[in-house]
């Protein structure tokens, strides 16, 4: 939410300086939004509030209440299950494909538990502060295999539609909706922006044609918790090792 603050700082800031001046360049710094501004700016600090006081607003809204302490963790976590299984229903609820599977990294989820009770929008942003959009992509077996020994090596990533168990860092006993792997079958995997174009070492992945849902992942999760208002998070060896 910060970023939002300093955006509005930096906009505020040059709607009150351009009525007739033209700009050659510019220089950006991060203002920090607490209560110096007072003493240096009382009118910016007046303006700011207003805006202040409508987000926090926004942002304390409960969506959902949490039934019990859901952690992050690898090689697999009740959060990471909880938000992977958001990205599945998710995409499949609004493509309407049938998507076989759903992944994110372990380092894009931004808190290290969902505490007990409600639920804030605010939250969900803490959780996924970027603007990462769900891409589905058709991946031959093969390939998802390769992604499957990736997210072993990197000690277990959250997915959901699938399961495996890690063994000398690498991905074994690979099920998909049931079945094993099959690597001359495509599948659809629903995959962050930030991966399918290759992040976090997957380049493998660069190269596969993109279907973008226009979806992003934090607004996937926030429809997700007021579809299900309460919300119950468990393991279910999905991941092992």
């Amino acid at each position: 939410m910060s970023a939002l603050f300093h955006f509005l700082i930096f906009a505020i800031l040059t709607l009150a300086s351009c009525k007739t001046a033209h700009f050659k360049g510019y220089q950006a710094s991060e203002i920090k939004i607490n209560d110096s501004l007072i003493g240096k700016n009382q009118a910016v600090a007046d303006f700011i509030k207003i805006y202040k006081d409508s987000l926090d607003k926004e942002m304390n809204i409960v969506i959902a209440i949490n039934d019990h302490t859901a952690s992050k963790a690898q090689p697999e976590s009740e959060l990471g299950n909880l938000l992977a299984d958001a990205m599945l229903q998710i995409s499949k609820k609004y493509t309407k494909e049938q998507v076989d599977m759903a992944v994110i990294n372990y380092g894009g989820i931004r808190l290290p538990q969902l505490a007990v009770g409600d639920i804030k929008l605010g939250t969900v942003y803490e959780l996924m502060p970027f603007d990462n959009l769900i891409i589905l992509l058709s991946i031959d077996g093969k390939t998802l295999h390769t992604l499957f020994d990736k997210m072993a090596q990197a000690g277990g990533w959250p997915i959901s539609g699938a399961s495996y168990n890690i063994k000398n860092n690498a991905a074994e006993n690979i099920m998909i909706n049931g079945m094993p792997l099959n690597e001359s079958k495509v599948y659809k995997l629903s995959i962050s922006d930030y991966l399918a174009n290759g992040g976090d070492k997957l380049d493998m992945l660069k190269s596969i044609p993109q279907s973008n849902t226009g979806i992003l992942l934090r607004d996937a999760f926030i429809d997700y918790f007021k579809e299900q208002k309460n919300i119950y998070t468990k393991k279910d060896g999905r991941v092992t090792k």
